[in-house]
């Protein structure tokens, strides 16, 4: 049984990606203009060709490390504004709507923002902390939220820390 759902499984994925490849050629067909809509065949034999030469994978190397980079500052300061935030009320009514705002936006504009105001290569760090920053805050801030008073209790009865 395990196995039929497996293989239909994949049978579904490559139908799905076979799919995509087929509106993909479409649309550049329709388009006409290679400079608007690449084929799907010379954008894989471009990446073919780049992904043989070093700094492409020095590339991707940079940019997994400011992705890594802005997820750490999200995690840093989501926590940090979960704790602060879930220990004095006025600071959740302070952030709550920026953070809102924030998860409101779309990716597009906050990089179109941040394309005016900070340098290259400081935007893929800025757009993973703007995105992930709010549900890492969201999430602690739940958490710290639904732990049972009698638990703090226990805390302070054993003279734990905040």
């Amino acid at each position: 049984m395990k196995t039929s759902s497996l293989l239909r499984s994949k049978i579904y994925t490559v139908i799905s990606l076979l799919f995509w490849l087929i509106l993909w050629e479409i649309i550049y067909r329709y388009v006409g203009r290679e400079i608007l809509v690449v084929s799907p065949f010379r954008a894989v034999t471009r990446l073919f060709e780049i992904a043989n030469t070093p700094s492409f994978w020095a590339a991707v190397y940079s940019t997994c490390l400011k992705v890594l980079e802005g997820f750490a500052h999200s995690i840093w300061v989501g926590v940090a504004l979960a704790v602060l935030t879930r220990k004095f009320v006025f600071l959740h009514y302070l952030f709550k709507p920026f953070l809102g705002i924030v998860r409101a936006t779309p990716v597009a504009s906050i990089i179109i923002l941040a394309l005016v105001w900070l340098t290259t290569s400081r935007i893929p760090v800025f757009v993973v902390f703007l995105m992930v920053m709010p549900i890492i805050w969201t999430n602690i801030f739940a958490g710290l939220t639904v732990v049972p008073i009698q638990l703090l209790e226990m805390g302070k009865i054993f003279k734990f820390n905040w």
